[in-house]
């Protein structure tokens, strides 16, 4: 069991109040349930994809049908555009004058369920296609697509995604606390209803309301976040470690 910091010693936690989010509306819902569902034919589409997810990642053909994993192939290899009325969110301009877009890289495509709110669609991410993650040569490309803010960024929540929190199993006693979605994905595909799964997205990130509640009623919290403790890591991530322990006393 990690040592609680000092001020989980002392019960002087900071104050924190959870955030509730809404869902997106019907319209973005359904286009983007159109567009995981175009991308999940795509993965299932190419065993080369289905091979390098297995390998890299650990996920067998199983788990990627069941979380509806897909592949984004682009058009012509690059990166997707639609406008942003398309899919019902207010209308925009861009610093050119003209509609902004909903940015859709190539990638692997993660859509992610409130657990409440009826387990309806919440949240879209786009694993970008990186050449150091191993994938085939065919697929694999450089960070040279897409807003200048976001060309070196690995993941991307399509615009207009909530920002509820990925919950697998949230019936669970146990629950384990990650950063990243495709973890969480092997963690319940190894770990069955044993324990539920919380990703986070980023090791500082907090969890919504009612994921608070949740966790707060289990057994135990598992914090499995990355240490940020290697050569050149991110010091934010080691403190997110302290964080967790003041707030839940089952962590």
């Amino acid at each position: 069991r990690l040592a609680r910091s000092s001020a989980a010693q002392s019960g002087h936690a900071r104050a924190w109040e959870p955030v509730r989010h809404d869902l997106p509306s019907d319209m973005w819902r359904d286009k983007a349930g159109a567009f995981v569902g175009w991308c999940a034919s795509s993965l299932e589409g190419s065993q080369l994809l289905l091979d390098w997810l297995e390998e890299a990642r650990g996920l067998r053909l199983e788990t990627i049908r069941r979380f509806n994993l897909g592949w984004n192939p682009g058009e012509n290899g690059r990166d997707l555009y639609r406008q942003v009325t398309h899919w019902g969110l207010p209308f925009e301009r861009n610093q050119r004058g003209k509609e902004r877009s909903i940015w859709l890289p190539v990638g692997l495509v993660i859509p992610i369920h409130a657990h409440v709110d009826g387990a309806e669609l919440a949240r879209v991410k786009i694993r970008r296609a990186k050449r150091t993650d191993g994938l085939p040569a065919d697929v694999a490309r450089p960070y040279e697509d897409g807003p200048e803010w976001a060309r070196q960024a690995p993941y991307v929540a399509v615009r207009g995604s909530s920002d509820h929190t990925f919950v697998l199993h949230p019936e669970a006693r146990v629950f384990v606390v990650v950063e990243s979605e495709l973890d969480a994905l092997l963690l319940a595909q190894e770990a069955g209803d044993f324990a539920g799964v919380v990703a986070l997205g980023s090791a500082t990130a907090k969890p919504d309301a009612p994921a608070t509640e949740m966790l707060r009623r289990a057994g135990c919290i598992l914090v499995a976040l990355d240490a940020g403790t290697e050569p050149g890591g991110d010091p934010g991530e080691a403190a997110a470690w302290e964080w967790w322990l003041p707030q839940f006393h089952n962590a």
